[in-house]
């Protein structure tokens, strides 16, 4: 009865072993030719730092090919037993150059890619901060020919994939055809519209957009724009002035948190570029509008970082 279940806990456990190699990957059915996918020129997605990062390569190995074995058999049409991806230099790896704590595995685990079938290369990890940079493999890989199984079956050594890199980026930043643009949804320091990157992580760009309505004007023709940006800003920050022609006798000002001036100029030129070293301590300031009676018109948040 023990061995029976002895047998038992064996078979399962032999069941469970297959389940897992089974998932370590999946073939892209998209690549049917023959070599290693993607392709030079589509590469390896960049990875993100503090971001779990997962990529497959898949192997389509072909059922034959030409091979130069050299004298005395020179150029022969030689039948695949297997491409393997090994270590065939001696420094104990068959994949040279990943970002530091990335592993790969292969489906088949053993690496063997039978000829005439598609298989599979896992890499995985995530980096840090400090391992940023671009980190270029070398993948080693030797050929089995049946041709020369009567002599021992020996590697027929193939040239180290080289094409393939990996960029480590302290972010993950989408291309601007990813934009999404959403309006009037978030609300952050008094500001009209966000841009909101759908991603990972997530940049937002804040305008305060000031609309002045211009005294003595009649509609439509009686507002003026004024954009103020970044809101909130840590170097500078910029004031466009829009049409600043019609804002005669108008002064735009900063205002500290306890009342004072420090920052006062009439709207007499395309836009105002403050160097915010100039205005005081970090904190909440005020942007105010005042019309050509002195009256104010607009008083906005602005804050220093």
């Amino acid at each position: 009865m023990y061995s029976m279940k002895k047998y038992y806990v064996v078979l399962l456990y032999l069941l469970f072993t297959v389940k897992v190699f089974a998932q370590i990957c999946t073939p892209d059915s998209q690549y049917t030719t023959p070599g290693y996918h993607p392709d030079s020129a589509t590469g390896l997605p960049n990875a993100g730092a503090g971001v779990l990062y997962t990529t497959v390569i898949t192997i389509v190995t072909p059922i034959d090919s030409l091979f130069d074995l050299g004298p005395p058999f020179g150029i022969i049409n030689a039948t695949f037993d297997s491409i393997v991806i090994q270590d065939n230099t001696g420094d104990g790896t068959a994949v040279n150059g990943l970002p530091p704590g990335f592993t790969f595995a292969c489906d088949p685990p053993s690496c063997s890619f039978p000829g005439g079938t598609s298989g599979c290369l896992l890499i995985t990890g995530t980096a840090s901060l400090v391992d940023t940079g671009i980190y270029n493999l070398v993948i080693e890989n030797d050929a089995y020919m049946q041709e020369m199984v009567v002599f021992g079956n020996p590697a027929v050594n193939m040239n180290p994939l080289t094409y393939y890199k990996i960029e480590v980026k302290d972010s993950l930043i989408p291309p601007p055809d990813s934009n999404c643009t959403v309006f009037d949804t978030i609300i952050v320091y008094d500001t009209v519209t966000v841009i909101v990157y759908d991603t990972v992580l997530v940049a937002v760009t804040d305008t305060l957009i000031i609309d002045v309505s211009l005294t003595g004007i009649s509609p439509p023709n009686n507002t003026n724009t004024l954009l103020v940006y970044p809101n909130p800003t840590n170097d500078q920050i910029t004031i466009n002035n829009g049409d600043y022609l019609s804002m005669t006798g108008y002064t735009v000002k900063i205002i500290n948190s306890i009342g004072q001036d420090v920052f006062s100029s009439a709207v007499t030129t395309p836009q105002f570029v403050i160097d915010i070293s100039t205005l005081g301590p970090i904190g909440l300031y005020f942007i105010q509008v005042i019309d050509g009676n002195n009256n104010l018109v607009e008083n906005r948040k602005l804050i220093l970082e």
